[in-house]
């Protein structure tokens, strides 16, 4: 965890987010907001409505009630390609139909919406992404080609493409990342989220869905929990992620370390006790 960075208004809010579906609640009035220089970990229990939460805040969803603020502005007022320049999403899986290869899918991330910039501007970006995502060794490469983690890497360099290129016209924009280690590696989980700092760093705002609460406690400020469509708890990790909230909202009976130094919590998985009862 970093050091918390001063108080600076929300680039990103939610507030009041509800939304049903086939009857079923997903977000019960949830209030969620996001400031720049920051990185925002949303975590939970599976069907918690983690990722439909980061697609209620990055517009794709509309809620039933309630509203998201992005940069001041009602993201349902801005047109598809003023929201592109002010935010970039990273979601679970992209399905590609057409036999793309990498240095082509880092390209896409500038042509929605089609930012004024000169050919050798386009191509640095689209360098600078491929190597910050590992991947300027294969830049030729279909996507087909490629292993699940490389590919959600090269979508990754599309999506920092798309940031990037906004930060030239409007600022430091909104950085979504929904599960983006799910498919890497330890060395590219550490990259991926490394990038997603340094972002935080350089002003832009973070918000990152994990399911590895290690991750999520070293790399966010804040760490915002959600169990049945609301905010279970929300801040500092060394705050948030006690055993009382393992237990009533993972069902795991288990005491968290701290890093020695810095006081980083973290979870041993090894002498975890399951509490929800059912067997092995």
């Amino acid at each position: 965890m970093q050091t918390s960075p001063p108080a600076a208004e929300p680039a990103l809010a939610g507030r009041g987010l509800r939304l049903m579906r086939a009857g079923r609640t997903i977000l019960d009035g949830l209030d969620i907001e996001a400031a720049p220089g920051t990185v925002t970990a949303i975590v939970g229990p599976n069907g918690a409505g983690k990722s439909t939460l980061l697609k209620v805040l990055c517009g794709e969803i509309v809620p039933g009630a309630g509203s998201v603020i992005l940069h001041g502005r009602p993201i349902a007022g801005m047109k598809p390609a003023e929201a592109a320049a002010r935010r970039a999403v990273l979601p679970q899986s992209t399905a590609l139909a057409f036999p793309f290869n990498v240095r082509e899918i880092a390209e896409l991330g500038l042509t929605v919406p089609n930012f004024p910039l000169a050919a050798a501007d386009r191509a640095a970006l689209v360098a600078r992404a491929l190597a910050t995502v590992d991947l300027a060794d294969r830049a030729d490469r279909l996507h087909d080609a490629l292993s699940g983690g490389e590919r959600q890497r090269a979508h990754l360099a599309r999506v920092l493409c798309q940031l990037w290129a906004g930060t030239r016209l409007h600022g430091p924009g909104v950085l979504m990342l929904d599960e983006p280690t799910a498919s890497q590696d330890l060395a590219h989980q550490l990259r991926v989220l490394d990038v997603a700092r340094a972002e935080a760093d350089a002003g832009g705002t973070v918000v990152v869905v994990l399911h590895d609460l290690n991750l999520a406690a070293r790399y966010a400020d804040r760490i915002v929990v959600i169990a049945d469509g609301r905010v279970a708890a929300e801040g500092p990790p060394a705050e948030v992620l006690t055993a009382a909230l393992l237990r009533d909202v993972f069902a795991v009976a288990l005491e968290p370390g701290r890093v020695p130094g810095d006081g980083v919590p973290f979870v041993l998985p090894q002498v975890a006790a399951r509490l929800d009862g059912a067997s092995a």
